[in-house]
């Protein structure tokens, strides 16, 4: 392994880890999340509107992890119309669907976040990782989307065959600190790792290139 402060790559992506997770990255893996078991409840969970009348019922999805999201999707809705109501439960059986077909990495364009290094890094202790986000395997990367309220869409919107982009799901209360999250759904990072940093105080960078660096 070498040292140094090499420039910091335009399409860099970070990751925040601690020991275990670091030690399983120079392994050549890296875990893929359920959005279930996000530190926030309400993230990828949208509010679905159906009309007061609508009996309770489930309804079967798929989803589309390339597609990207609309500038300004035209199936949102604000207000709430009159006669319709929000259903969280078919939200949430919509998350529980989501739980099973895809899981996400999660990665942040700041490299020096001290809220980051406290949550995720063993409370400075752990260590963040660079990739090349250029690199093929994050082909799929989704910004998260920072907004005052949840992505709010009228039932029939799920009710088609087509499947639902993972993109317009990918949206966070701006009441939470903005580290320019990003979500990627690929796999086998072991090409793609550029470098690390241990501890928050240390400020230099190190690459390995090779996928037999450890410790």
């Amino acid at each position: 392994m070498t040292s140094g402060a090499p420039a910091k790559l335009a399409s860099a992506l970070y990751k925040y880890v601690g020991i275990d997770g670091l030690r399983r990255i120079l392994d050549g893996s890296i875990r893929f999340t359920q959005p279930s078991a996000f530190n926030d409840p309400f993230e990828l969970l949208p509010e679905i509107i159906v009309p007061n009348d609508a009996p309770e019922r489930q309804i079967s999805v798929s989803f589309d992890i390339l597609a990207a999201r609309q500038a300004t999707p035209d199936t949102e809705l604000e207000p709430i119309p009159e006669g319709h109501r929000s259903n969280d439960a078919m939200s949430r059986d919509i998350v529980q669907q989501l739980n099973q077909q895809v899981g996400v990495l999660s990665l942040s364009r700041v490299r020096d976040s001290l809220l980051m290094w406290s949550h995720y890094a063993d409370q400075y202790a752990g260590a963040v990782v660079e990739f090349d986000g250029s690199h093929e395997f994050f082909n799929g990367q989704i910004d998260i989307d920072y907004r005052p309220t949840r992505p709010r869409r009228h039932v029939d919107t799920y009710l088609t065959s087509a499947p639902i982009p993972v993109a317009e799901l990918c949206a966070k209360s701006d009441q939470w600190p903005t580290n320019r999250r990003s979500g990627s759904s690929a796999r086998s990072p072991t090409a793609s790792r550029q470098g690390m940093s241990c501890g928050a105080s240390q400020s230099s960078f190190s690459r390995f290139p090779q996928a037999s660096s450890s410790l």
